[in-house]
């Protein structure tokens, strides 16, 4: 079954791909940047940037409570604390040889 308008089907698919610069106003500016994001010489991270991939979702919430505050946000962060925790000590005590 097929539903709605196949009019366009016709159509060169060029026609719908792409940045018309004059829809955009702000592709000028964009296309500045990405140039200078990429011509830039990369820095190197440092230290305190990068986050373990297990610990996302613990950052996330301590930037949140950190930047909203609000009794929800420090809900949310000591739920994922005591998760983290609870996990922590299940797998030393099933894996104390593993565990340092």
């Amino acid at each position: 079954m097929k539903f709605g308008d196949f009019d366009f089907m016709g159509e060169p698919v060029g026609d719908f791909q792409g940045v018309d610069d004059s829809a955009s106003p702000r592709y000028s500016e964009m296309v500045k940047g990405l140039k200078q994001s990429y011509t830039a010489k990369p820095s190197k991270a440092n230290k305190s940037e990068l986050v373990d991939s297990r610990d996302v979702n613990l950052h996330y919430l301590y930037s949140k409570a950190a930047r909203e505050g609000g009794d929800d946000a420090h809900l949310e962060l000591i739920k994922e604390i005591e998760s983290r925790m609870f996990h922590d000590n299940l797998f030393g005590k099933a894996f104390a040889h593993h565990a340092d």
